[in-house]
């Protein structure tokens, strides 16, 4: 999700609605006495907290729909995070989020109602009657309701009363502000702050560190998993490649464009090239210099070809875009699409995991009516051995499988077949050693998804 758009999005309600609530809270509160300026502006700005927090917490809807209704498992997000990486915790930045929203609401209690809320613990308190009732009318009205928002909106609160006290201990120290902040209480709203965020700083720092990649997990969760042969318990070594071209990204192109018959100009598309020739093909160009060819035109109305007359159309469809079939292995047919036209799918026979360089990645081709090329694309990097590392075992891996994913679902995977293999991670540019699951999920009686997750081997 983008939380930054999702925000922008809010504001023009959140003001709207902040003006509404305080004009009411503002007649019910003042009607006979006007408090100075400052305390109405911080009045307005506590109203309006208080008014966003509730619109995101009872109408916007947040996360992926794949969760549990209940989840009662303390700092998953950051456990997660700790161990998998960030780009596997989507819930660590919903769980920074969920104490940013609460801060201001903690920063301006101490400030409005300085007698009933003038102590972090009172503010702490506050926020987790607030945090509980949220979250339980959100259980009552069918959303989900999480521990984790409980404890993020609690710590949200109590930081911002803490960073409030400690503004006026230095209010009192330096600008000689009326007293009142003793040197107790700023030492303990010093390790209010230090403690809330200390975990973010610490996963961060770890994931930063990770300069080799990560492998992404992108797979649902099973409940259950079944493995028809035994699992290997035994750890081993793998290979760590890294990206190895000497040939820039405009090269690339240029030499793409001669090679496909491309003849219009390329254009950089944020970090693309494209290069179309108008009624006849577009050449894209992405980072590592991996490629994919569209061809323009409408489809004929003649029949897509079965997999046994394709693989030859689609050999010399390859072979006319300069592609040596020579050179790959055929996969079969690509069952994810729906739209009626035959993909297929090749890796390179280059991914020879005993050499020191190597082509790595594969080839897919569409064919539609008559045998006509849809498409062309060659995700095929060329690497350089960088290192052998420790890997784990792959009943180790089928543990992690199981452990981390975009959704929990109460459902049984079948695994078919394991192998060592490698995922080329974008970012880093680094190949890294996994293995790979194959295998089906059951969504209903005769239904069933393909479940193929790869788990990085690394140990470590």
């Amino acid at each position: 999700m983008d939380y930054s758009r999702e925000a922008i999005g809010i504001l023009p309600i959140a003001v709207a609605a902040t003006v509404v609530v305080y004009l009411v809270v503002f007649f019910v509160r003042h009607r006979r006495r006007r408090p100075p300026w400052p305390r109405l502006l911080a009045e307005f700005c506590l109203t309006g907290a208080v008014v966003t927090f509730v619109y995101v917490t009872q109408i916007m809807a947040f996360g992926n729909g794949m969760g549990e209704l209940l989840n009662l498992a303390p700092l998953r997000s950051l456990q997660r995070a700790a161990k998998y990486g960030l780009a596997n915790s989507d819930g660590f930045v919903q769980l920074a989020l969920n104490v940013l929203i609460t801060v201001p609401i903690g920063a301006l209690l101490p400030i409005v109602f300085p007698q009933r809320f003038g102590r972090v613990r009172r503010v702490f308190l506050a926020g987790l009657v607030l945090a509980l009732a949220t979250e339980g009318l959100q259980l009552a009205t069918g959303r989900n309701a999480d521990i984790d928002d409980v404890i993020a909106n609690t710590a949200g609160a109590a930081l911002g009363a803490a960073l409030t006290t400690l503004a006026l201990a230095v209010g009192t120290q330096y600008l000689r502000l009326q007293p009142g902040v003793s040197g107790w209480r700023a030492a303990a709203s010093v390790t209010v702050v230090v403690g809330v965020i200390a975990p973010f700083a610490v996963v961060t720092a770890i994931n930063g560190g990770n300069r080799l990649g990560v492998v992404y997990y992108g797979h649902l969760q099973p409940a259950r998993v079944l493995v028809q042969d035994v699992l290997p318990v035994q750890e081993g070594e793998g290979r760590l490649y890294r990206y190895d071209s000497g040939e820039t990204q405009q090269a690339a192109a240029e030499r793409l464009r001669g090679r496909l018959g491309v003849r219009g100009a390329c254009v950089p598309e944020g970090d693309v090239l494209r290069c179309e020739d108008p009624g006849s093909k577009t050449l894209f160009v992405y980072p590592h210099n991996t490629w994919s060819l569209d061809y323009a035109g409408t489809p004929g109305t003649g029949d897509v070809p079965d997999l046994k007359t394709g693989v030859p159309l689609a050999e010399e469809r390859l072979k006319e875009a300069g592609i040596d079939v020579s050179m790959l292995t055929f996969n079969g047919a690509d069952s994810g699409f729906k739209d009626g036209d035959l993909h297929l799918r090749y890796t390179s026979r280059e991914e020879d995991e005993t050499r020191d360089r190597l082509l790595w990645g594969a080839v897919r081709i569409s064919l539609g009516p008559n045998g006509a090329a849809l498409g062309i694309t060659d995700e095929r990097v060329p690497v350089g051995l960088v290192e052998t590392v420790p890997t784990i075992s792959a009943r180790d891996a089928l543990a992690i499988a199981q452990d981390v994913g975009v959704g929990e679902m109460p459902l049984t995977a079948t695994v078919t077949s394991i192998t060592a293999s490698h995922h080329f991670d974008q970012e880093s540019g680094y190949l890294i050693p996994v293995w790979r699951f194959e295998g089906t999920m059951p969504q209903r009686v005769g239904d069933a998804i393909e479940w193929h997750p790869d788990i990085d081997a690394r140990r470590g």
